[in-house]
């Protein structure tokens, strides 16, 4: 009895999932999702529209993700996700270098600059977010096919994961628009003193630990590129089946703002092996931010 109910609601599930992965893109088309900047007014309400329609994208993408079983299929799926990230990249930078020539060229309050600074500073971070999941899921793929002997979907996910490397994205919107410098948000004023910008070494702490879910070891303060950083590191344990993936992070965080603007993550799975055949020590180095 406890089997049939179990099945129904799996069934259920199932089907409940297959109408979201159906109609979502009839409702929503992917071309509509992404949109060219120059129609979007910069204002809160519009960025705050377009992310909607952006994070119902997402929830499109974790569902057709969830429900892949073929490894090589995955794969092509995890590419075509980064094609339409560096799509949505390549937008926002253009919509930050259209709000900066806003606030240089209308009389904005300080609180109406901070903000829509402040919804863009937010992809800023789900874009090198939604790059490091994508680079994790890359190289668990690799490894799994590694360990099958599986030399097709090893070579497909071994050169997807150097496109991924090459693509920009842990750079997040601190890469430079074509013709012009990278406009930092730590060299904009929005109007508030310098002394409220600033952050101390255990807020900095709190802001990685909040953001990638890990546990600091320590804070060390630095230069890079002529920025002042707290450099955090630390690391989480994650399970995949019956094995533990050790993670080791190394974030860089702007001292005047508080912006994450480097971080790295390292994946050990030891000598365990779990039901899908993990038995390697992952080489991931995912670089986010510069």
């Amino acid at each position: 009895m406890k089997y049939k109910m179990k099945y129904k609601m799996k069934y259920k599930y199932v089907i409940a999932l297959t109408f979201v992965l159906l109609v979502l893109p009839i409702v929503y088309p992917q071309q509509a999702l992404v949109e060219e900047s120059s129609n979007i007014k910069i204002d809160l309400p519009n960025l705050q529209w377009k992310k909607i329609k952006e994070r119902l994208n997402d929830v499109f993408f974790d569902i057709k993700e969830m429900i892949t079983i073929n490894k090589k299929e995955k794969v092509e799926l995890i590419k075509e996700r980064n094609e339409e990230l560096k799509s949505r990249q390549k937008e926002w930078l253009e919509i930050k270098a259209l709000a900066f020539a806003k606030f240089n060229s209308e009389n904005l309050t300080s609180e109406e600059k901070q903000e829509i600074i402040a919804e863009i500073q937010a992809e800023h971070e789900a874009i090198i977010k939604h790059h490091l999941e994508l680079t994790r899921e890359i190289k668990m793929l690799k490894a799994e096919a590694d360990f099958e002997n599986n030399t097709e979907v090893s070579g497909n996910a071994e050169n997807a994961g150097k496109e991924m490397d090459k693509s920009k994205l842990n750079m997040g919107l601190e890469i430079p628009v074509i013709g012009q410098a990278a406009i930092r948000f730590s060299n904009y004023d929005y109007g508030y003193d310098d002394e409220d910008e600033i952050i101390t070494e255990n807020q900095a702490e709190i802001i990685a630990e909040s953001k990638f879910g890990f546990k600091s070891t320590g804070v060390i303060k630095s230069s890079e590129n002529g920025r002042v950083v707290f450099i955090i590191k630390g690391s989480r344990d994650k399970f995949k089946g019956n094995v533990m993936i050790k993670e080791f992070y190394e974030v860089y965080i702007d001292k005047e703002t508080g912006e994450i603007i480097y971080a790295n993550v390292d994946l050990d799975m030891g000598n365990n092996i779990n039901a899908a055949g993990l038995n390697v020590k992952s080489d991931l180095n995912v670089e986010l931010g510069v």
